[in-house]
């Protein structure tokens, strides 16, 4: 508001002179009786009573920390009105399993803030899941491996264990810190324990597992005659393998990528649950290669049968129907004309056009080359200066893999 003053002497007045005040609202109370309600495992309802009837809105805190130093991520809300109630979940705030939160709330009025109410906490319940056992004390024995569980969680847990993650044993009843030993006995090339635990009114726990090493040396794997599959610039080489556990296996192949009539290793260690290996490394069109698995632990290694394949061909089939059209003589020493021919794979990367002269030249030579796709092409080719003589031309599709066969042979005599 503004206020005027001005002098008086007698009947004679001074100008006014003229002064602006603002008035501070008071600052509105403070909440009271503030509650927090768990409604969840991480989810916490805060209420309280409203400060005055004319509060703008209110803003409620949380902490770890009675001192509210630092907040949580998320923790400060704000409602509006006569709104006096607020939900953190973890959703929209960092709340957890299992801890103790403080809260508080203030009221704005007329942009001031209310002191803030008493404080209050409350703490989360714990995981609704089931803490993970202890796996200690592996040792193995033959074809049986023993190991130990212990319980971590803080109530009676079940305990689950195999070598498929199958839980086929169990043991029930186990205490807080209590254990329990287990001995499996193992097939094939298994070589790792799963176990987990289960808590009455909780989920599953999370699976531990646990490599185990074995104490005697693999069997030999087998390759069947089925097992090797010849593809396009690859071999596929399957195996089966029963016996002791294996830390993995190593492929075998002759010739091998370096040198021939050698077994050579062309892997690097096949993990033990596999079976297959895909074998890329220097792969020739319509080879036979031999191969053999090695199954390999820390007590030794035991190789397989032996097993060929002979690769398919991995060059473009040759193309056909090769004729000549449109000959002409451009002058004494050169002639041209037009190829055709019918194309006869998807995967060639360009064509070879070949060429002789009957009489004077025993073997073809190349000519020119056409695109992937192609089916004629216009040629131009060194002819000999005197008399009518024959040339046969031919075409070679080719690849990555190397040249087609020569197609049909067209003569042009000229």
């Amino acid at each position: 508001f503004t206020i005027r003053i001005r002098a008086r002497k007698g009947t004679v007045y001074s100008e006014f002179a003229y002064f602006n005040a603002t008035t501070t609202a008071p600052a509105p109370p403070a909440p009271t009786n503030l509650q927090l309600t768990l409604l969840g495992d991480r989810r916490i309802l805060a209420t309280w009573d409203e400060a005055s009837d004319d509060v703008f809105l209110y803003r409620i805190e949380a902490s770890e920390n009675s001192n509210f130093s630092p907040l949580i991520s998320g923790g400060i809300k704000t409602t509006f009105f006569n709104d006096t109630k607020v939900i953190f979940d973890f959703l929209n705030a960092d709340i957890d399993y299992d801890t103790q939160y403080f809260f508080r709330v203030r009221a704005l009025r007329d942009g001031q803030f209310s002191a803030y109410s008493a404080t209050a906490n409350i703490t989360t319940s714990d995981s609704p899941i089931t803490a993970a056992p202890l796996l200690t004390n592996i040792s193995v024995s033959g074809s049986n491996v023993t190991f130990t569980l212990v319980n971590t969680d803080n109530q009676l847990v079940t305990f689950f264990a195999d070598f498929s993650n199958a839980t086929t044993q169990r043991a029930t009843g186990v205490r807080p810190n209590e254990s329990r030993t287990f001995t499996i006995a193992f097939g094939g090339s298994d070589s790792k324990i799963f176990a987990r635990a289960k808590a009455a009114l909780k989920e599953n726990s999370p699976i531990v597992a646990e490599q185990f090493a074995a104490d005697e040396a693999p069997a030999a794997p087998f390759i069947s005659t089925t097992d090797l599959v010849s593809q396009i610039g690859r071999n596929l080489v399957q195996f089966s393998y029963s016996g002791p556990v294996v830390d993995g296996f190593v492929i075998e192949r002759n010739p091998n990528f370096l040198f021939q009539n050698i077994f050579g290793v062309i892997s690097d260690t096949v993990p033990a649950a596999s079976r297959i290996y895909i074998d890329t490394r220097g792969i020739d069109s319509q080879t036979t290669y031999t191969y053999r698995v090695r199954a390999v632990n820390r007590v030794g290694n035991t190789v397989s049968n032996e097993r060929s394949i002979t690769t398919i061909a991995m060059t473009p089939a040759a193309p056909s129907s090769l004729s000549n059209t449109q000959v002409q003589t451009i002058d004494a020493n050169t002639a041209s004309a037009v190829l055709r021919w019918q194309r006869n794979s998807t995967d060639e990367t360009g064509f070879i056009i070949e060429y002789r002269e009957t009489s004077t030249m025993s073997n073809f030579v190349t000519l020119s080359g056409a695109a992937a796709g192609a089916t004629n092409a216009y040629i131009i080719f060194t002819r000999v200066p005197t008399g009518t003589k024959s040339y046969l031309f031919r075409v070679r599709a080719v690849n990555e893999f190397g040249q087609s066969a020569p197609s049909n042979e067209s003569l042009i005599l000229i």
